[in-house]
Formats: C-alpha cells, sequence, structure tokens
C-alpha cells in the first residue's frame, strides 16, 4: 500500500502550480509549465517543460493520468525536459530540484493531437470478359495519410516492400492474377506501410448448357396482321435463382432457330442485340403457325449451346365463376399468333333454337394484354365460343360450361400463399383463393379464431381483392394488409348469410421474413481484412448481404447465405468502416441495418510508444534498446530493424545502442505491413519505490514495490538493509515490519554495461492505539467533555532506530442530533441536546493516526443524552445556627441529586437534605432516562444560636392586690428549632 508525505502546500494561478519557499521576508517562486508541440504524424508530438525556482540539479517525470511515462520504464527522474516521440494524449509534468521531494511542482494538463489519419487502401477487382488472356490495369484507391504517397507492387506472396516505388497509382499491363500493392507515405517515417491485394480477372462466358430460359413463343412481328410476318419472343436467360446475363456478356453469344417443319436453320444473330420485344426476327414467309421451331443459345468461346422449343398460343377462354352469377374469362396474350383487334364470339349452346339468346354476344379485344378480360351470361347454362381476328382468320374455340358448380359445394376456398414484406421483417400478407366466385367480389369479411401470434382470436377485417382474380388479402387493419409471422385458423362470412364461402374455416400462414443478427467475425489478412456477418434467418437462401457504403468501390458488393444460415464472407476489404444491409433478393430496401464495421491498418501493428526505449550506463554509454509491439495478424511474428532495413532480426532487444533516438523499422511476417517507429535510449536510472523516488513512509503490515526504470536490463541485483540480496526488477516486500526498515541498493546489468548502485530508504511506521471507552451519559444542555488516551506511533529509519510521533485522534459521530459534530479530531467536548422525550444515543468511532497516516484500530463506544424535566424547587430555612441543622426539601419526590456549591453531594440522593454547614445549595432530578437542569440555589448562612423567655399570669386577672397568688407560665424558644444537648437555661 503506498502512502505519501504531504511536505508542500500547492497553490494553482493561471494554470502553473507554484511552491513558495518563505526566507526570511523573499519569496522565491518555484514552478513548472508543460508547452506542447501537435504532430502531423504517429507518435511524433513532444512536450517541453520549462521550471522556474528550483536548484540544479533540476529532474523531471512526464505523466499520463497518474502514471510515469518518462524516463521510460515508469519511474525515477530525468535531466532532459524535453519530451520526444509521444502519442496523442494528456499529459503533466512535474519538476524537482536538488533531489529534493520538498520541491516537487506539477505543471497544468497539457495536450497534444495528432491529425496523422491512417492510410487506408483497395484496389477494386477487374473482370475482363473474353475468350482467352488478355493484359489490363488495376488502379490504387488510397486515403488518408499525409497526401504525399507512393506505390509499388510484388506477387501477392512477398513479404518485403519492393525496392521502388512510382507515384502513379495505376498499374498497366498486368496479366491475369492476383499482386500485392504497397502504399507509403513519403513525408512521415512513423506512419506504416500498408499493402493491399488486387485481382484481375479474365472470366470466362459461362457455358450456355448452365443457362436457364422462362419462355419462348412464336408471335407476331405486326400484331395488327401475320403478313408482316413473325419472329420470336424469349425471356432472357439466366443462371441459378434469376440472376439474369449482364449486358456486357451477350457479346459472347449467338441465338439461331431451326425450323424443324422445313430443315431450314436460321442465321445466327449476336444476342448482343436482345430485347423483350423480340430476340429472332424471320424473313417474310419462313416460318408460318403451326411448324415445329427450336431456339438455341451458342457460346462463341467453348462453343456449348443450349436449345428450346419455340412455343405458340391462340386465344383463350373459360368458365370464371357460377357463385351468384355465370362468368367467363378471356384473353389474347402478348406472345399470342392472334391479329388484334379481335372478335369474340359467344352463342348459346342450345342448338339451332337458343334457349338463352342473351349468352349470344361478341366482344373485341383490342389490344394484345396479358391481363384477362370478364363477361357474365345466365347461370346454369353453356355457351359456345370462337374467335376472328384482324386478318379474318377464325380460331377455333370450345363451349363454357356453366352449370357445374365452380365452387363444389363451397370447398375450393384454400389458402394460397403468404406474401412477405421484403421491406419489414416479421410481417406478411396473407392470400386466400375463392374458386368459382365472380370477379373482384366485394364484401366478404373474416375473424380470428386461433392465433399462435400477438393477434387476438376474435380479430375481424375484410377480404380485399387482388393479387389475381379469385384471389384476395386478408386486410389486417384499414389500408394494411401485413400481418406478424405466424399461424391462424379464420372463418370466413359472406356479403350475405347463406352466400357462397359463408362461415367456411381455414387455416393460413403468415411467413416474413424473420432474420437476428448475432455478430460480426473478422480476421486480419495481407493489407485487407474478411469480415462475415452471423445470424439467424428463416429461409436463409432468400436474403443477401450489400454494402451500402465503405472504403473505395466496395459499396453494392453483395454476399448470400446458404440454406444452413452460413452467409458468405467479405473477403479481402480494404480498411475502413462499413455499413452492411440485410435485403431480401434483388430488393432496394433493408430490412436489417447493421452497426457500423471497422478495421484500420493500425490493427495491424501495434506499437507501444510509452513502453519502447532502453537506458544507457552514462552519457557517452551504451544500453539495450527495447521494442514493444505486437500483432493482431494470425500466424504472424514481427521482425525489427536499426539500420533501415539492411538487416532484420526477430528479437526486439538491440544491444549496445548509443544514448539518442533511433529510427526502428518493424515488419509482420505474414504480409509485411511495415511501419517505422524512433524509440530512444536515456542515460538515466534510478530505484524507486512505488514510483516515488529517495525515500518512502510505509505503514507496518502494509506492502511496498520496489523497482527501477531501466529497460532491457538482463539483470537486476538488489541489496536489502540486512545485507541479504535479491535479483529480478521488481522486489515485492510483503507485510512490511520495522525490522524491513532501512536503505535498498540496486545494481542492473546488461550486455552493454553495469550500472552504478541506486539507493531508497524505506521508513516504517508503526500504528498508534487509542484506549477503550466505556458508554458515556449526559443530561440535555449539560456540558460533556471526553479526555482520549493510548500508545504513540514509532517512526523506524532502520530496524533500531525509532521515534515517537504525536497521536492525533479523529472522532466519527453518526448521531449529530446529540449536539456533537459529524467528525472532528482531538479530545470531545460538547454540550448535550435532547428536546424530546426519550433518550438519544450516539455511536462515537475514534481512530488514532499521526501526520504520516498509519492509522490505527478504531475504537467505538455510545453517548447518551437523557431528556429534560421541570427543574425542581427547594423549600427550607435561609439560615441556622452553628449548634444546630436546617432541613431543605426538594419538589420532586424520587431521582434527586444534592449540589453544594455546583459540586455533587455523595449519596444526597433524597427528597430532603439536612444541612450542616452553610453554602449554595441546589438539586437536579436524574434518573429513569431523564434529567433535569439544577434548582435555583439556596444560600444558607450559619447564625449564633440564642433562647429567649416569655410569661404570662394563669387566668390573666383584671387585678390584683397585695398578697394575691400568682401562677405565671414561662415559655423557652430557641433560635434552632429543635432540642440541643449542652444548652443551659
Amino acid at each position: 500500500m503506498e502512502k505519501k508525505l504531504l511536505k508542500s502546500i500547492l497553490f494553482s494561478f493561471f494554470s502553473i502550480i507554484s511552491l513558495f519557499v518563505l526566507s526570511g521576508n523573499t519569496a522565491i517562486a518555484q514552478s513548472v509549465v508543460a508547452t506542447g508541440t501537435n504532430s502531423t504524424c504517429p507518435n511524433s508530438a513532444s512536450i517541453t517543460a520549462t521550471a522556474s525556482g528550483l536548484a540544479n540539479p533540476i529532474g523531471y517525470q512526464l505523466l499520463q493520468g497518474g502514471t510515469i511515462v518518462r524516463p521510460i520504464g515508469g519511474s525515477g527522474w530525468g535531466t532532459s525536459n524535453l519530451f520526444t516521440d509521444l502519442p496523442a494524449g494528456t499529459y503533466t509534468v512535474k519538476a524537482r530540484g536538488n533531489n529534493d521531494d520538498a520541491t516537487i511542482v506539477t505543471s497544468a494538463a497539457v495536450t497534444v493531437t495528432e491529425t496523422y489519419t491512417p492510410i487506408t487502401a483497395s484496389v477494386s477487382p477487374v473482370s475482363i470478359k473474353g475468350c482467352g488472356g488478355t493484359t489490363g490495369a488495376l488502379t490504387v484507391s488510397a486515403v488518408g495519410g499525409s497526401g504525399n504517397l507512393s506505390y509499388g507492387i510484388t506477387p501477392v506472396g512477398q513479404i518485403s516492400a519492393p525496392a521502388t516505388f512510382q507515384s502513379s497509382a495505376t498499374f498497366s499491363g498486368l496479366g491475369a492474377g492476383s499482386y500485392k500493392f504497397w502504399i507509403k507515405d513519403n513525408d512521415c517515417i512513423t506512419s506504416t506501410i500498408v499493402n493491399t491485394t488486387g485481382v484481375l480477372n479474365v472470366t470466362q462466358p459461362i457455358p450456355a448448357s448452365d443457362l436457364k430460359l422462362d419462355y419462348a413463343y412464336l408471335a407476331l412481328q405486326n400484331t395488327s396482321t401475320a403478313a408482316s410476318g413473325y419472329k420470336i419472343r424469349a425471356s432472357d436467360f439466366f443462371t441459378g435463382d434469376y440472376v439474369y446475363m449482364p449486358a456486357d456478356e451477350r457479346a459472347f453469344y449467338t441465338v439461331e432457330v431451326k425450323n424443324l417443319s422445313t430443315g431450314v436453320t436460321f442465321p445466327a444473330q449476336n444476342y448482343g442485340s436482345y430485347t423483350s420485344s423480340g430476340s429472332y426476327t424471320f424473313p417474310l414467309g419462313s416460318v408460318l403457325p403451326g411448324q415445329t421451331l427450336e431456339y438455341t443459345i451458342r457460346n462463341t468461346c467453348d462453343g456449348t449451346s443450349k436449345t428450346v422449343s419455340v412455343s405458340q398460343l391462340g386465344p383463350e377462354a373459360a368458365a370464371f365463376a357460377t357463385c351468384g352469377s355465370a362468368q367467363a374469362e378471356y384473353i389474347v396474350r402478348e406472345v399470342s399468333l392472334v391479329a388484334v383487334p379481335a372478335n369474340f364470339f359467344f352463342t348459346d349452346h342450345g342448338g339451332t333454337v337458343p334457349l338463352h339468346p342473351e349468352n349470344t354476344k361478341i366482344v373485341t379485344v383490342p389490344v394484345q394484354n396479358d391481363g384477362p378480360l370478364y363477361t357474365d351470361f345466365t347461370p346454369n347454362t353453356m355457351v359456345d365460343w370462337y374467335v376472328v381476328d384482324n386478318d379474318g382468320k377464325v380460331w377455333p374455340g370450345g363451349t363454357l360450361d356453366f352449370t357445374v358448380d365452380l365452387t363444389a359445394g363451397n370447398t375450393k376456398a384454400n389458402f394460397k400463399l403468404s406474401v412477405a414484406d421484403r421491406c419489414l421483417p416479421g410481417q406478411a400478407s396473407i392470400v386466400v383463393e375463392l374458386q368459382g366466385v365472380p370477379q373482384m367480389v366485394s364484401g366478404m369479411t373474416y375473424e380470428v379464431l386461433s392465433s399462435n401470434s400477438s393477434v387476438p382470436v376474435g380479430h375481424t377485417g375484410k377480404l380485399i381483392p387482388g393479387p389475381y382474380n379469385q384471389d384476395y388479402f386478408l386486410e389486417y387493419s384499414t389500408g394494411v394488409n401485413n400481418w406478424p409471422t405466424g399461424a391462424y385458423r379464420i372463418k370466413l362470412h359472406a356479403p350475405t348469410p347463406g352466400g357462397c364461402y359463408d362461415n367456411v374455416e381455414l387455416d393460413v400462414t403468415a411467413s416474413g421474413f424473420d432474420a437476428n443478427i448475432t455478430g460480426i467475425t473478422k480476421t486480419a489478412t495481407c493489407g485487407s481484412f474478411n469480415f462475415t456477418v452471423n445470424g439467424t434467418f428463416s429461409n436463409p437462401t432468400d436474403y443477401e448481404l450489400i454494402i451500402l457504403s465503405g472504403p473505395a468501390a466496395t459499396s453494392g458488393t453483395i454476399r448470400y447465405i446458404d440454406s444452413n444460415g452460413i452467409a458468405q464472407g467479405f473477403t479481402n476489404m480494404p480498411y475502413g468502416t462499413y455499413l452492411v444491409g440485410l435485403r431480401v433478393k434483388g430488393e432496394t430496401c433493408n430490412l436489417i441495418t447493421l452497426d457500423p464495421i471497422e478495421f484500420s491498418a493500425n490493427s495491424i501493428i501495434d506499437f507501444d510508444a510509452l513502453n519502447s526505449g532502453g537506458f544507457a550506463c552514462g552519457p557517452t554509454g551504451t544500453g539495450d534498446l527495447v521494442v514493444v509491439a505486437s500483432t493482431v495478424i494470425s500466424g504472424a511474428t514481427l521482425e525489427y530493424s536499426i539500420d533501415n532495413g539492411a538487416n532484420w532480426q526477430s528479437s526486439n532487444i538491440f544491444p549496445n545502442v548509443s544514448v539518442g533516438s533511433h529510427p526502428i523499422r518493424i515488419r509482420e511476417t505474414a504480409c509485411g505491413t511495415e511501419t517505422t517507429q524512433n524509440v530512444t535510449v536515456i542515460q538515466t536510472i534510478q530505484a524507486t519505490i512505488n514510483n516515488n523516488p529517495i525515500s518512502e513512509i510505509v505503514c507496518v503490515g502494509s506492502n511496498a514495490v520496489l523497482n527501477i526504470n531501466a529497460i532491457g536490463g538482463t539483470l537486476y541485483t538488489w541489496t536489502y538493509p540486512d545485507g541479504s540480496i535479491h535479483t529480478g526488477k521488481v522486489q515485492n516486500l510483503t507485510n512490511v515490519t520495522p525490522a524491513m526498515a532501512g536503505t535498498y541498493s540496486v545494481v542492473v546489468t546488461t550486455p552493454s554495461c553495469v550500472s552504478p548502485a541506486q539507493t531508497v530508504d524505506l521508513t516504517v511506521l508503526t500504528k498508534p492505539t487509542v484506549n477503550a471507552m466505556s458508554s458515556q451519559t449526559a443530561c440535555n444542555g449539560e456540558l460533556k467533555a471526553i479526555v482520549f488516551g493510548g500508545n504513540k506511533a514509532l517512526s523506524f529509519s532502520s530496524a533500531t532506530t525509532s521515534t515517537e510521533l504525536a497521536t492525533i485522534y479523529s472522532w466519527s459521530n453518526d448521531n449529530p442530533a446529540i449536539g456533537l459534530a459529524a467528525s472532528g479530531t482531538g479530545d470531545i467536548s460538547f454540550t448535550g441536546i435532547n428536546t424530546g422525550s426519550l433518550p438519544v444515543v450516539a455511536n462515537i468511532t475514534v481512530i488514532p493516526g499521526t501526520l504520516s497516516g498509519c492509522p490505527g484500530s478504531p475504537q467505538t463506544f455510545s453517548i447518551t443524552i437523557n431528556p429534560s424535566v421541570a427543574k425542581p424547587t427547594i423549600t427550607g430555612p435561609a439560615s441556622f445556627c452553628a449548634a444546630a441543622t436546617a432541613t431543605l426539601t426538594s419538589s420532586a419526590t424520587a431521582y434527586n441529586q444534592w449540589y453544594k456549591d455546583g459540586v455533587a453531594i455523595t449519596g444526597a440522593n433524597a427528597q430532603t437534605y439536612v444541612v450542616t454547614t452553610s453554602g449554595s445549595y441546589s438539586v437536579a432530578v436524574s434518573g429513569n432516562g431523564t434529567c433535569s437542569l439544577p434548582s435555583d440555589a439556596v444560600v444558607l448562612s450559619e447564625t449564633a444560636c440564642t433562647i429567649t423567655a416569655s410569661k404570662t399570669i394563669v387566668g390573666n386577672p383584671a387585678s390584683v392586690k397585695a398578697g394575691d397568688a400568682l401562677t405565671y407560665n414561662i415559655t423557652l424558644t430557641n433560635s434552632f428549632g429543635t432540642d440541643k444537648s449542652g444548652v443551659t437555661v
């Protein structure tokens, strides 16, 4: 336990802390001012200390918080007032004159800043499309540093920086492959030389056999007539889950068509001209409807191909609804061979004499459209139909049978699908199908019978038409179709009781996109880093992770999630900050936006500027220089060079280094990332105890730490006061006793030198004691005095030499209501206070201590202050004669205490008291938890005792004459009112 003796009084004025040493009538100001110089390069700030009023030699310390960071090693004092090669931070400087701790002064805090931004670099991958090898260019995108950067290139496996760099960030004439690019700051030698990888790919077009196609139809070149000829309308080719062919790849494919009916193969056309409105156009008359066609795409690089059949469509019509009305659906699709406008002819199926002539009608379709049209007929009838198109061509149709119940007795209601909201997690719409119901029927409602989510049973809503002709959304709330993910059972209600699907029950499900991000895994690589997003995902393959923002050209980079919920990693990413979103594939909205993901070049080599350095045994000597650094690259180690890379070593210690600052190059062996840092060897070493040099005071039973601020020492030899020898840089003294007091010395040995012995003095203090105190009692208004006593502490400067120290008694009071302060020092004296009716108790704890600290064991006792009762009154004479006594009587019947001249009379506790001597008498009540103020005093004086006589004639005759016999009554009285022996009358 560290214990420091306060030896000076510090004053603060204009951020300068000054110590005034009074000598006669002259005050000499002692102070130290710290001035910082900010840095534009890493670990290059400096602080200059200016001391005033201190005697030479002046020693300096630089502290960050309470830790000594200079001299290097964390203790002692240095001779230089300049502190260099500092990282950004807030520091204070201490100065000391003539090795005297009593003169230590401390500066105001000074903050130095570093405006340098670490270099981050990346090379966006370049893919060259083609059938064979080619060359291309890669460009380094670098930000940060001083702005004056240069660039180098090496094979990707090289771990040392190239010998030459160029000012241009672009490297041309590169063949396909991976390269490592190096970026260095020309203005800051203490910056990190970073590297990153770049890839030049020659991408072969996908084999045609791996491509997929949604459809290929023979269609009209001019939708109004077949006379203009025909073409093929096909969807775009795609791979996997509808990842369509990029436009820049289409140039490597051709499409061709073969007419199997005629044996003619039409010339290949470049697929780059593909449009959704027409994929292949035929010469007029070369292709006719009904002929069999094949559509082929061919990869011109590898010769692979994919062939699909070409479909042909005419007009379409079908019975659509029978619930409440007979409704037909008819359509001429956009890929149809029907010239428009076209007429649908509907006639009653009743024969030559129609039973329902109202069913006979003609409807016109003006344009080709994939959206169906509807028309109504008489229920429970049959209708024949055919089409005549704009060319006059008759297209055979068929019969529409409305006599069949398309609801199949209300059994054709079913849950069709759940449509997950692609932008809101955990939300989905529910679609039900009502077969046989007319298009877009309104007025249908539902109620929830059971639910395994937050949706309450009894919840009701409407059925909203869409997205298909007999499909309906379950509207969750007005204008909102989204439901929470869950399973539900619902009951349908028709607009009118007993209508189609009235009271039909269905099980439905809402399946939203439910995802939870659980963390990010980051790993360092050469000049870049990898990160993987971890989480849980419903239907994992439906999601993609996209970089929303990031360094260089990384924005828009996408990774997918496999069926096991494992996300693809983002690999070889440039250093910097990334914002990543979780999306449904193909969407632009984010289900979840992750917290920023960060990784910097400074994460590769972590240099500890405050703990790197060394010492020499004198200004012309040499010493060991120690570099403290680490790397997060998996499997990498660090190498060091003191001669600008001419030689490298795995050891972080350089022996026999001269005093001064030395640029040290540090690189990691896996990737070759490199930094140069200035490391200083100093000449000062000093032994310390708990970072306080020269001497230290430690309490008996406490611990002390002996240290030496010598970085790089190989042997530390300590000599204790008892002459014993111990080794090790740090000596831990535990449970210190007076026998351990005295002078300790240490000698440091390195391969370069042996230091002079450094000494420190350890003073050990025993702890004072305080005598135990009994419980105390006082009355309200009573002056109470308590005097403490005990044994004094001893200060041992050696095992056999000690001096006594004055004891300071510090006490605390847990109930200041008794009239005593909450805390204080010295003996206790106070006037008790208790204005209530019950006793008040306070617990007093007293701790013995000294000016040097080391408090002893506390003692605790109680003080009880009793409440007041009315002061009593005294009745009795004011005087008495010397030969007699007087009796005084208290108005209180019990708990009396009689006083004479203010002093309690021992045993005088009765209601009456017999006075035998003159004086001032009073009485007070004290007992049974109460007490009173003393009564008004009665002063009794002593007088001479006297006897007087009086006589009367018995019968008291009116007259007498001579010779009458008279009888006298004689009365004697005395002045003391009681019998008194020895009195003669």
